[in-house]
């Protein structure tokens, strides 16, 4: 994998792990969104 590629992918990762915990329930649960289209 190029460096550039393992750079994209790791960011793509940490914008993930965000969003998951960004996305929580008032019971503190991960809300699941099941995302629309492509």
């Amino acid at each position: 994998m190029s460096r550039e590629t393992e750079l994209l992918h790791r960011r793509l990762l940490r914008a993930r792990d965000a969003s998951d915990v960004a996305l929580r329930d008032p019971f503190g649960n991960p809300v699941r969104i099941v995302e629309q289209g492509g």
